[in-house]
């Protein structure tokens, strides 16, 4: 049995499913989203989306973790900017907290 977490960033919301597979099937366990801060500082407002994400990885314990990839092509430059850098530092999370 395997557990799969799949993360799906957008410029308002990160969504999220947990899924649970064997040979023989699926089974959705958990969908939900993290809605990050509007208000605040841009720094402390990554560093509480990270946080959120880092209780969800150590609640679940998946065994695998999979991110919607952004298409870098969206209307909106700075919207696009900013997606990148958040899915870049969410990347960089999931990578640090597999590793240690």
């Amino acid at each position: 049995m395997s557990i799969i977490l799949g993360i799906d960033c957008s410029s308002t919301t990160i969504g999220y499913s947990v899924l649970e597979t064997d040979k023989e099937s699926i089974k959705l366990i958990e969908i939900n989203y993290i809605k990050p801060p509007k208000d605040g500082h841009f720094i402390e407002n990554l560093a509480d989306t990270r946080n959120k994400i880092k209780q969800l990885i150590e609640r679940i314990k998946p065994d695998y973790i999979a991110i919607e990839e952004i298409v870098k092509f969206m209307s909106g430059a700075s919207s696009a900017q900013l997606l990148l850098l958040l899915l870049h530092l969410i990347e960089w999370s999931v990578y640090y907290l597999m590793i240690f």
